[in-house]
């Protein structure tokens, strides 16, 4: 697997993540981006928390998140940052665990055999993507289309 192909599939998984946490925005819980991630072996993914109260949500500071990994296949634990980076170490399913003082979320780590990332290897295509204009706010959106009759 190519290392674009991998940080496409990240960037992917993390939108999908946030924005499934704003379908969310009733409901209260923690919610970990991603969600679900696949990484070959020596690759990293940091994971954030956030945390949902009310219909709100409110910032999950990182020094009152406590991050944790288990191994499922081998039911032990395994080895995560206190920021919540996780590093693919060796092949397996893990569950990653994000705890604060009311609530618990989790999130899956598929790591397969056999494919191991190369920092080396250089991308074949690179698409730069920001969500800062140059007034340090985020671009206009455009304007949906209209369809149907108004009224």
């Amino acid at each position: 697997m190519r290392r674009d192909s991998i940080a496409a599939t990240i960037l992917a998984l993390t939108l999908c993540s946030l924005t499934a946490c704003s379908a969310q925005r009733g409901r209260q819980g923690l919610y970990i981006a991603p969600h679900t991630v696949t990484l070959p072996l020596g690759q990293d993914v940091a994971f954030t928390a956030t945390v949902y109260h009310h219909g709100h949500t409110v910032s999950a500071s990182p020094s009152t998140v406590t991050w944790e990994a288990h191994n499922v296949a081998e039911n032990r634990p395994a080895r995560i940052s206190r920021q919540g980076t996780f590093t693919a170490r060796l092949p397996g399913l893990y569950r990653i665990t994000a705890k604060t003082a009311h609530y618990t979320g989790h999130a899956l780590v598929r790591v397969p055999d056999r494919i191991v990332w190369n920092p080396n290897e250089l991308p074949s295509n690179v698409t730069n993507v920001t969500a800062i204009g140059p007034s340090d706010t985020p671009p206009r959106l455009p304007q949906p289309p209209l369809t149907g009759l108004a009224r």
